[in-house]
């Protein structure tokens, strides 16, 4: 294993493309007789290091990337979740999860929250912490004394794109 990381460190999937799977899920969901759905679709690159008695032990990068669907038929829900996000894949996963939902018992507290409760805007930026005394990953690092990088790009930093019917 190489002791740099990859060359690349763009996210594996664009944002565009996130946007059209998510798209592709909530349309085959509909077609498939969903009356709602909540798709979630990832892409983030890391890296890992295992330290033990102060000598790195190992380092490990990542690319992951996956698709998460939870799929109503009434008050019945299912929900499945893939890696595969070629067209199929994402096919088959939607499928499964409607599969799911038709052999549910109805629960009457399930479905999606109504609109008017929903927050629609937060302002986010990155990594910031809003909090007074810190709750993102960067205070908490820093209250241990480890020393803090500047938050990644936003072609490096971990992206989702969540979209309901």
């Amino acid at each position: 294993m190489p002791d740099v990381p990859a060359s690349s460190t763009a996210l594996p999937v664009s944002r565009e493309s996130m946007i059209t799977i998510a798209q592709r899920a909530l349309a085959t969901a509909r077609r498939l007789g969903a009356s709602d759905a909540d798709v979630e679709v990832s892409a983030a690159i890391g890296q890992g290091v295992t330290v033990r008695r102060g000598e790195v032990e190992t380092v490990e990068y990542n690319r992951d990337k996956g698709l998460g669907i939870t799929v109503y038929f009434g008050a019945r829900r299912g929900n499945a979740s893939t890696s595969d996000l070629a067209p199929d894949g994402v096919d088959r996963t939607v499928e499964a999860a409607c599969a799911i939902a038709r052999h549910t018992s109805e629960d009457p507290a399930a479905g999606l929250p109504d609109p008017k409760r929903l927050l629609k805007s937060l302002p986010l930026h990155g990594f910031e912490c809003y909090r007074k005394g810190g709750c993102c990953p960067r205070h908490i690092l820093n209250k241990g004394n480890f020393p803090v990088q500047k938050p990644p790009s936003e072609s490096q930093s971990p992206q989702k794109i969540r979209v309901e019917i």
